[in-house]
């Protein structure tokens, strides 16, 4: 009987504390799900503060802040992607830009997307769209310096037969930087800084043309509307403490029954 007694009293211990960690984890998720927070690590908030300031944008219902003077000047440099931009090419002609295509993806790899505009003069150029502290800047990519973008957030780059690569970007207050991951200035054959044989090259090369390409929208509202989604019910859910005290119950209740039936077994 003690000896029974005795090995009863480590194993009701080890059920009290899988259900008292079971009762942390439930606070734990509670908090996640009320913050927006997702167990993945995106901060659904700004998410769709990203989503909807991009809508809006391309919807014209706010301007974007053009951060390169490409375009007719403007003193404060917000532009307008509805009404278009007036510029003169290198026949000194007066040509209307419009926006063609679209793009959503993840440029700088911090799981916030960013929006890339085809625009239809001079020669396919892109505007990059980024969404930071509140503000959608655009960062103008001209002829040839931003072409086969890539899932994986790579692109291709050409200042000649001679002097092409292939970069990523990287973002911070209001401004971008572009590291190079890999080019040829003739007679040179660069990786990651680094040179290398031409094979290693030619090896390198063809696996990044392999890559997958991103997916292009026609600029229309179906596809405004279709594409540029918000994730929902984050700003219609309950406050974190109102969340954290409805799992916290639950939580509980389902502890008091998980020992109730523990002890009825073990009566």
């Amino acid at each position: 009987m003690c000896r029974e007694r005795f090995q009863t009293v480590p194993r009701k211990r080890k059920v009290c504390m899988k259900v008292f960690r079971f009762v942390v984890w439930v606070i734990i998720v509670a908090d996640f799900i009320s913050a927006g927070l997702p167990v993945c690590g995106v901060d659904v908030g700004e998410y769709n503060k990203a989503i909807e300031a991009y809508r809006d944008v391309l919807q014209g219902n706010i301007d974007y802040f053009c951060t390169e003077h490409y375009y007719a000047y403007s003193d404060d440099n917000w532009f307008n992607v509805i009404d278009g931009y007036t510029v003169t090419n290198a026949e000194e002609k007066i040509c209307q830009v419009e926006v063609i295509d679209f793009a959503l993806i993840d440029m700088d790899g911090d799981s916030m997307p960013e929006v890339i505009l085809k625009i239809s003069f001079p020669h396919w150029d892109k505007i990059v769209l980024h969404y930071e502290n509140g503000i959608v800047y655009g960062y103008y990519f001209g002829f040839r310096s931003m072409d086969y973008i890539k899932k994986d957030r790579t692109y291709g780059w050409s200042g000649g037969a001679g002097n092409w690569g292939f970069n990523n970007l990287q973002f911070l207050n209001g401004r971008y930087e572009e590291k190079i991951l890999g080019c040829i200035d003739y007679p040179l054959f660069i990786i990651n800084g680094e040179e290398v044989s031409q094979d290693l090259w030619d090896s390198f090369a063809n696996e990044q043309h392999q890559k997958e390409e991103i997916d292009w929208y026609e600029f229309n509202e179906t596809n405004i509307n279709k594409y540029l989604t918000t994730i929902p019910a984050v700003e219609a859910a309950p406050k974190t403490g109102d969340f954290s005290v409805v799992f916290a119950v639950v939580g509980i209740i389902v502890a008091a029954v998980l020992l109730a039936g523990y002890r009825r077994k073990n009566i």
